[in-house]
């Protein structure tokens, strides 16, 4: 019979925490799923660890190496659950991710995408953070002006949504952003306020040089979303880029080049209708708090004046 859900986990060279994030699936209080791992190559113990499970649920298939987007886009075309949800090979989902998910996507047919908050852990499993994202869509899709509004593993999708509109990842380094952008036309993007999952960030090199790259590649998806709604000279690219980069050392003139362009997005929108008015401007302000405070221009925040400007024009 069909599943109602195939967690769909890629496998590179995972042997590392690849039980762990196998069993937190296999423990899920939700039963009715497949569970889609792709080998993607790997040179370690990955196979022979997964291979170790006899639970029927698992579907395994291994291929040469072709790198995440590719490996994803297979499992898509291979899927036969209703819903497909993510998985990475050193996460935990906590055992009620899928049952509270597949729950809040039968009460809301409209949305096609739906994240979670997550908690963030070290390599060693202590909690070091947490993620937190915009919980409808129309703040939702007015934050893919300035990032990534889904946390990627918390994911689980309409397999229907992809397939009807011809939507697969891109090889890019930031493919899920991509596809959150473009799922956005079509579908409306979501995420459950409470805490399905654990997401593993660790110091090592090769996880920095991909954050690095990720950064790189979601800074042109940025550009891009920005030149829809008008004209941007590269110097206001650059202040929008930079209003977010931690490295970044602002001048003197940073604050005031951050509002004209957060204003500028604003009349933009207004004339393009490409995000929801109120949505947008609640983000705005955010961005422009953020940016005073990052000044150390707390005193702003007190101004009367600034207080008209974002709440009554």
């Amino acid at each position: 019979m069909q599943p109602r859900v195939t967690v769909l986990m890629p496998v590179y060279n995972g042997e590392k925490y690849l039980k762990e994030s196998m069993d937190s699936i296999l423990g899920q209080t939700f039963k009715d799923f497949e569970f889609l791992i792709i080998n993607d190559g790997s040179t370690d113990n990955s196979q022979r660890i997964i291979e170790s499970y006899t639970d029927p649920r698992i579907r395994l298939i291994n291929q040469d190496n072709q790198g995440l987007s590719t490996t994803l886009n297979n499992g898509i075309d291979l899927s036969l659950g209703e819903f497909i949800a993510r998985m990475d090979q050193d996460d935990i989902s906590i055992k009620s991710r899928l049952y509270e998910q597949v729950k809040f996507m039968d009460s809301n047919l409209e949305v096609g995408v739906c994240g979670s908050y997550a908690v963030i852990i070290n390599e060693v499993g202590l909690t070091i953070g947490s993620i937190t994202h915009y919980l409808k869509h129309e703040e939702i899709k007015a934050q893919l002006l300035f990032g990534s509004p889904l946390a990627h593993p918390t994911v689980i999708f309409r397999r229907s949504i992809l397939q009807i509109n011809n939507l697969k990842y891109l090889d890019i380094k930031s493919e899920d952003y991509d596809l959150w952008v473009r799922c956005s036309e079509f579908t409306q993007l979501a995420n459950v306020n409470k805490f399905l999952f654990k997401y593993r960030f660790g110091n090592g090199d090769s996880q920095k040089l991909h954050k690095k790259e990720y950064n790189i590649s979601a800074l042109h998806i940025i550009k891009q979303n920005l030149l829809r709604l008008g004209d941007f000279s590269e110097t206001e690219i650059y202040t929008h880029e930079s209003m977010y980069e931690s490295s970044y050392v602002p001048d003197k003139y940073f604050l005031k080049k951050s509002f004209y362009l957060l204003n500028k997005i604003r009349l933009l929108n207004k004339n393009a209708r490409i995000y929801d008015n109120s949505a947008l401007n609640f983000i705005i302000f955010e961005k422009w708090i953020y940016s005073s405070k990052r000044m150390g221009q707390k005193k702003i925040l007190f101004s009367s004046t600034f207080w008209l400007y974002f709440f009554c024009i």
